[in-house]
């Protein structure tokens, strides 16, 4: 829906502001950077068909380019993701949750550092998973799994900071490289603004290290299964969290509420006990042999059958889902007619 909507559309934008400028494609490739010419041509021709859209690299040369504001470029990029959010939600909010981590860990990364030692001592802490986020070597390995704690760790050490060529220090959070040959793409946040963005071969020789960090002390450390998320660490260091409200097809059926670590669910309200203190609380109900079978991505629960059944606006923790899924296999919520398998 992406791609043949709001992709497409904000492609065909990019070409008649091309276009309205008089602008031929190795003209604009030329000022994008590209020595390449007809590889330039084909990415951007990629672009304003909708095949694609232009990463964080190109945004502002495209600006400069396309003469256009950066209000006018922002609210452009925002009505296309306002539309991809109309269009499929529920694609949309696992996007959007993983989204939300990376930003969560940039702007909070002072707290989340100040409280290390606790993190750190703390196995629930410690432990809490990271989705979406990855590190890789060529030829070497990488984890698909990334920890708060084995993250922490690095930062603290320096190991997960590089400067780009204007001096600015940039922490990552994901990404791989070839030691070989030193191409990499990472994504990181510039430590001053705190603004995420994603980098392509902008460090020469600087980031094979700081892989091979956090690499080697996630290799090294026992790690557990646990029932938090950053979003409730957050709430429980003191963060002001909205609420995250919880939707199905039919629309709003409840919220979360971090801080007070309630779930209000159609004129329910059910505490969860073990997010009030740091020591692990045995859930009261296991969840049913069923529940294995759900799929539960970064932003929905979709049922056995690949249906869709309950979004949330910001990342809940799984005793959380547990808790849905138990409830949803009882009731479950009515399933649109015309939604796919």
């Amino acid at each position: 829906m992406l791609k043949h909507d709001a992709q497409r559309q904000f492609g065909a934008w990019l070409r008649s502001v091309r276009e309205h400028l008089g602008l031929r494609r190795p003209e604009v490739a030329q000022a994008l950077g590209y020595t390449n010419i007809s590889k330039g041509c084909s990415r951007l021709a990629g672009w304003e068909r909708g095949d694609a859209h232009p990463d964080h690299r190109f945004h502002a040369p495209l600006r400069t380019v396309l003469q256009l504001s950066t209000e006018e470029w922002d609210s452009r990029l925002e009505a296309r993701e306002e539309q991809r959010r109309h269009a499929d939600p529920f694609k949309a909010s696992t996007r959007d949750q993983l989204t939300q981590l990376r930003q969560d860990l940039a702007h909070h990364c002072d707290l989340l550092l100040e409280h290390h030692p606790r993190i750190a001592a703390t196995p629930h802490w410690r432990d809490i998973q990271l989705p979406g986020l990855h590190f890789g070597m060529m030829y070497i390995g990488g984890i698909t799994t990334v920890y708060l704690g084995d993250l922490l760790a690095s930062w603290e050490a320096g190991a997960l900071q590089v400067s780009d060529h204007d001096g600015q220090i940039i922490w990552l959070l994901s990404g791989g490289a070839s030691p070989l040959s030193g191409s990499h793409s990472v994504h990181g946040f510039f430590r001053q603004s705190r603004k995420c963005a994603d980098f392509k071969n902008t460090f020469p020789g600087a980031i094979a290290g700081p892989l091979a960090d956090i690499i080697r002390r996630t290799h090294a450390a026992d790690h557990s299964p646990s029932p938090w998320n950053l979003s409730q660490l957050l709430a429980h260091l003191g963060v002001p969290l909205a609420p995250a409200v919880l939707s199905s097809s039919a629309g709003t059926v409840g919220q979360y509420d971090f801080s007070a670590a309630t779930l209000h669910w159609q004129g329910a309200q059910v505490v969860f006990p073990q997010f009030h203190t740091a020591s692990p609380v045995p859930p009261e109900e296991p969840a049913p042999a069923a529940a294995e079978t759900w799929d539960r991505q970064p932003g929905c629960l979709r049922d056995p059958l690949g249906y869709p059944q309950v979004r949330w606006s910001r990342a809940i923790p799984s005793p959380v889902q547990d808790w849905l899924i138990r409830q949803l296999t009882h009731e479950p919520l009515p399933i649109p007619a015309g939604s796919p398998a």
